[in-house]
């Protein structure tokens, strides 16, 4: 009868991924098995090792049975991440709070500093960052390797203003003021109304 010999697959580390280990057990010389590694989120393949022998660098592959016991290893290392760290001022070089950033489906906020942080894996990453009263920033960063930082500055958003009198014949508006203002802009209006009508009130 032919000599049998024993396959196991095991995962290093156990975390950081998984192995087709239901293709454990006894083979003769020969055989041809089919191992396959998967790498857990946040990991990524690096090689199958008998020993200290690599194998194989592909996370699929044929083994042939040899004429002894194997335990072949799935080696699986962490992907490298980097902190990418957001500060949003506005134009006078203030702090923005609770700004909102969205990058990598994730949505950040901003602290009394207008700073706020992500930790991300090499790519480049579209972000978009709001806020109630400021024009919106769409833009990207890329992550080669290192840290890294992304200032943003802020605009105030402009929004118009305009007076008019209802109707035109009974009375007059300081419409002088009419124009372009930022969100928190006090703007003094007056209404002064013509001989033979009187103020109603002001309507938006």
């Amino acid at each position: 009868t032919y000599q049998e010999y024993s396959l196991e697959l095991i995962a290093n580390p156990t975390g950081g991924g998984m192995v087709n280990d239901s293709v454990n057990g006894n083979y003769i010389m020969g055989a041809e098995i089919t191992v396959i590694a998967t790498p857990a989120a946040g990991y990524y393949f690096a090689n199958w090792t008998k020993g200290a022998d690599i194998v194989s660098i592909n996370p699929q592959f044929t083994y042939t049975m040899p004429t002894e016991n194997v335990t072949l290893t799935a080696n699986f290392e962490l992907i490298p991440t980097y902190t990418v760290t957001f500060t949003v001022d506005d134009a006078t070089s203030n702090p923005i709070q609770g700004a909102t950033i969205a990058i990598n489906e994730e949505t950040l906020t901003t602290d009394s500093s207008g700073v706020t942080t992500i930790t991300l894996e090499d790519g480049t990453y579209p972000y978009t960052i709001s806020k109630v009263g400021y024009v919106t920033v769409i833009d990207s960063v890329k992550v080669n390797g290192a840290d890294t930082t992304v200032n943003v500055t802020l605009t105030y958003q402009e929004y118009s203003l305009e007076l008019i009198a209802n109707p035109t014949e009974g009375g007059t508006v300081n419409n002088n003021v009419s124009g372009t203002y930022h969100m928190g802009d006090s703007i003094t209006v007056i209404a002064i109304p013509a001989d033979g009508y009187y103020f109603i009130n002001w309507t938006k």
